[in-house]
């Protein structure tokens, strides 16, 4: 069945009278022949108890108004009716004063609202076209009427509360809003709207779930961007545009207690701004309508139209900032759930700038204790509407789907913060570990740098073995920190590592590598061969150690295995290197002859000498060739002549020793130059400032 709405109902719909007369009762009778005409119509039915008009305040009451659509399912029910300041301009438009209503019920399908106390200021109406609900196209037609009443202007209005309750397949949910305030509403824009209080319940017998908050706002809020969207008939020639709208400036939910079976959750605030809205290429509400009709059509039936909607219904939204802070949960056997903020920028199908959150601490009392500090992941690139279209065709005819649709690029990501504990593991924690990634060829990057600070693990998650060797060295944890990075461009190939452990050393290792195609790195593939690398060579390369402490006790533990002196280990074993040397390549020909037979022997036998005579230094390997050397040419020679290979990469080594550092004598202070006295030292200490 199709409803014509004419501009009397619209605008009763919204409690405004919609013609006028030049008489004295000029208001009463524009709204007498109102009800009259709209029951007059075959789709409408409308009648009221009592009718009346003050001139003295230009006010006319409406008692027991009552408008029901002939088909099911529409009805207005108000007790009370004030119109004051009733006025129609020559041009059709009809503006009042205020407009207000002590209670009344609006039901629309599922949805029954009430109103309590319901007060509109400096309304005006403009001439409205008539409007064609459809009962087939619910969504549709509703923002067809929508796109009306966006026409209407609205200085001020406010309610006691609005209570919303939905029924679906017999269970209600219901909303309610207190204290509710809407501020120049103008050209389908509200400039601010809020609430004191709102309640959600579902479903309301059972109250399973309930929220309550107790601050709702919101700024700068573009319905008219919203109807863009919604509207079929708003796409050119069935196409969307593609342009973003500003849908909404910011909006902020106070004060939220949510109750659960199980859990309640406590949250300080959730605020969103910026949300922003376009049309996708293809309309998505004849699916919502198709859907909202037949909710319970058959699985394969929604499947298959979801998978040509979804896309672009996920296309049509984007947010500036979404922020979620002081989070915590009461859950039973869990002594602590809480987060700080969690935050998410510029996300959209076809990517996000920032995804993080900070002060995450989970335990469990006899399990474990975690805190995290903070996390951030961001600059990531999403595969956008044409890419999700893509995985879902493959994925619907079988086929291997494009991993460029499948895995998101990824620009950095940051752990800050983070400790564990457990009945097994005293501490492990980690200070800070980053990625940052970039110049991607696909979805691999050609740049990609790593560091990683103070991640302290205990010698109690290590396996036995592990464990005593460690504590032999006189170790009960490691503090490791470490850093990677690449960068591959023209062809060369690029790498440096750093790894160390505190109070332990560290090694540094670089290399370059010439002849690596930008083709190697295909889409996800990485295609490694020497039939993909013929023209590989290797440029030069770096190696280095530098020693804090783990070459002194690992001498002091050979010195109680030899039961040698501790204090003459060190000149000890520096002098009998060339035999250990010696015994240590005994097993193995090919390296003994390319260490005896190229020379290199008498260069490393001296460098190790006084890395180990000394503590702190560093030994550090190079083989920088005159010219890039191929790597078909290195594997010739190590097969044929190894003896040949460190002339060949133009190998040398060489020791470090600690740096020095100079300590500077400080004067004592004097009492002049402001340092503490005893006097000073014996003053009580100051308060902190408020």
């Amino acid at each position: 069945m199709t409803v014509r709405i004419s501009l009397a109902v619209a605008s009763l719909v919204l409690l405004s009278p919609a013609t006028a007369q030049s008489q004295e009762s000029t208001t009463a009778a524009a709204l007498r022949a109102m009800v009259s005409d709209l029951d007059a119509t075959p789709e409408w039915s409308a009648r009221f108890t009592s009718l009346s008009f003050n001139s003295t305040t230009d006010t006319a009451t409406v008692d027991g108004l009552v408008i029901r659509s002939e088909e099911p399912g529409t009805e207005l029910n108000f007790d009370t009716i004030t119109v004051t300041g009733f006025a129609e301009a020559t041009d059709g438009t009809i503006t009042v004063d205020r407009l207000a209503t002590d209670g009344g019920t609006v039901i629309a399908g599922f949805s029954r609202i009430g109103l309590t106390d319901l007060e509109v200021e400096g309304l005006s109406v403009p001439v409205l076209d008539p409007v064609v609900f459809s009962a087939e196209q619910p969504i549709i037609s509703l923002m067809k009427v929508y796109s009306e009443a966006l026409k209407i202007d609205i200085a001020r209005a406010s309610a006691a509360e609005i209570d919303v309750i939905q029924t679906l397949e017999g269970v209600e949910s219901r909303v309610a809003y207190e204290q509710v305030s809407l501020e120049d509403f103008a050209d389908g824009k509200i400039a601010r709207m809020d609430a004191a209080a709102a309640r959600m319940e579902a479903p309301v017998e059972d109250q399973l779930m309930t929220i309550r908050i107790g601050v709702t706002e919101g700024r700068d809020l573009d319905l008219g961007a919203f109807v863009h969207v919604y509207d079929p008939d708003a796409y050119q020639n069935g196409r969307g545009d593609m342009v973003w709208r500003n849908a909404s400036g910011y909006v902020a939910y106070r004060d939220i207690v949510v109750d659960a079976p199980g859990a309640r959750v406590f949250i300080d605030l959730i605020e969103a701004e910026d949300l922003n809205v376009r049309q996708p290429p293809q309309e998505f509400t004849t699916f919502l309508d198709a859907v909202t009709l037949d909710p319970n059509m058959p699985e394969w039936r929604i499947e298959r139209m979801a998978k040509q909607a979804i896309p672009d219904m996920l296309g049509a939204w984007s947010i500036g900032v979404f922020r979620t802070s002081g989070i915590e949960v009461d859950m039973p056997g869990v002594d602590r759930v809480a987060l700080d903020d969690f935050i998410i920028r510029d996300l959209s199908i076809d990517g996000m700038r920032e995804f993080s959150f900070a002060g995450l601490e989970f335990s469990m009392r006899g399990a474990f204790a975690t805190r995290v500090d903070s996390f951030a992941i961001g600059n990531m690139v999403f595969g956008g509407i044409d890419g999700l279209k893509r995985l879902i065709a493959t994925f619907d005819a079988g086929g291997e789907p494009d991993p460029n649709d499948v895995i998101p690029v990824i620009g950095f990501m940051e752990l800050v913060g983070f400790d564990l504990q457990t009945p097994d593991v005293e501490r492990l924690s980690l200070d800070r570990l980053r990625v940052d990634s970039s110049d991607y060829i696909g979805i691999i990057p050609t740049v990609t740098t790593m560091e990683m600070e103070g991640l302290v693990v205990p010698t109690d998650v290590m396996d036995r073995e592990a464990r005593l060797m460690m504590q032999r060295f006189g170790y009960d944890q490691l503090n490791v920190a470490m850093t990677f990075g690449y960068e591959w461009a023209d062809e060369l190939l690029s790498i440096a590592m750093t790894l160390g452990s505190e109070g332990m050393g560290s090694m540094a290792f670089d290399m370059e590598i010439g002849g690596v195609p930008l083709s190697l790195f295909d889409g996800a593939e990485i295609d490694i061969s020497p039939e993909t690398l013929p023209d590989a060579t290797f440029v030069e390369g770096r190696f280095a150690f530098t020693d804090e402490a783990i070459v002194g006790h690992g001498l002091e533990l050979l010195a109680e295995e030899m039961n040698a002196p501790k204090d003459q280990i060190r000149s000890q074993f520096a002098d009998a290197l060339p035999f250990f040397i010696s015994m240590g390549t005994a097993g193995n020909p090919e390296v003994a002859q390319l260490i005896r037979e190229s020379g290199f022997l008498d260069q490393l036998t001296p460098a190790i000498r006084e890395f180990i005579a000394a503590p702190g230094g560093s030994i550090i390997f190079e083989a920088k060739p005159a010219a890039p050397v191929p790597f078909s040419t290195l594997e010739e020679v190590g097969d044929t002549a190894p003896e040949r290979m460190i002339d060949l990469l133009a190998v040398s080594v060489a020791s470090e020793p600690a740096p020095t550092t100079e300590v500077e004598a400080t004067p004592r202070p004097t009492p002049e130059s402001g340092a503490a006295t005893e006097d000073t030292l014996q003053s009580p200490p100051q308060s902190r400032p408020e």
